[in-house]
């Protein structure tokens, strides 16, 4: 276009000058709306939603301040980092806060079925969570820890076969049961030494009943 039409200092012509102001415009308001949003709400999913429309926004802005084209006050660059690391802020802070709410409505579960649904639940939630940081592993020790509290559920529920099944005196069954807690033991992520001890407990049990 440069053959037939005048260049700005910025190598541009008319036309494409017209649409990049344009498009210019459009992501300065949506940078201020979504700022608007961040900072006027409480709630942490529509803080991160905000956050989300504020990068993807700020990102469309660089490929202008590579060729040198000014479209907002600062540096697109800066602006970015700063909301990325205020959104794994924010996401983090949520996951935590997500957590001990989990955590409360499983110790009002009576059921282990209910337990395990609100771990599954929260893990898939973890997932979402996880692709909205830079670094995902700063969620490993969450994910770990509701990992350990679902296998401690689904032992506790073998278990408690075994136990019944013991005080009914049906010998074979609770070694059955105290077997496959033994087996579920072993591919489960609880920590040691409480592992260790289990184990002791288990092998125990077997050998007295048979």
């Amino acid at each position: 276009m440069g053959l037939f039409f005048g260049l700005n200092k910025d190598g541009l012509c008319a036309t494409c000058q017209h649409m990049i102001s344009l498009e210019v415009d459009l992501r300065r308001k949506a940078i201020a709306d979504a700022s608007h949003r961040v900072d006027s709400t409480l709630n942490p999913q529509s803080k991160i939603a905000g956050l989300d429309l504020l990068v993807e926004n700020i990102e469309a802005l660089r490929k202008f301040e590579a060729r040198g084209i000014p479209s907002v006050e600062g540096s697109p660059s800066a602006l970015l980092e700063e909301a990325r690391s205020k959104r794994q802020e924010v996401v983090l802070a949520a996951a935590h806060a997500e957590l001990q709410d989990m955590m409360a409505k499983v110790e009002k579960a009576a059921a282990w079925e209910a337990k395990r649904h609100l771990y599954a639940t929260f893990l898939l939630r973890m997932e979402d969570y996880k692709r909205k940081l830079d670094d995902p592993s700063r969620l490993s020790d969450v994910e770990l820890h509701v990992r350990r509290a679902d296998h401690q559920a689904q032992l506790d529920a073998i278990m408690g076969r075994a136990l019944a099944a013991e005080k009914e005196g049906k010998r074979p069954e609770a070694v059955r049961a105290y077997q496959e807690a033994a087996e579920f033991l072993g591919k489960s992520c609880l920590a040691e030494p409480a592992r260790t001890r289990l184990r002791a407990r288990l092998n125990a049990k077997t050998k007295l009943l048979r």
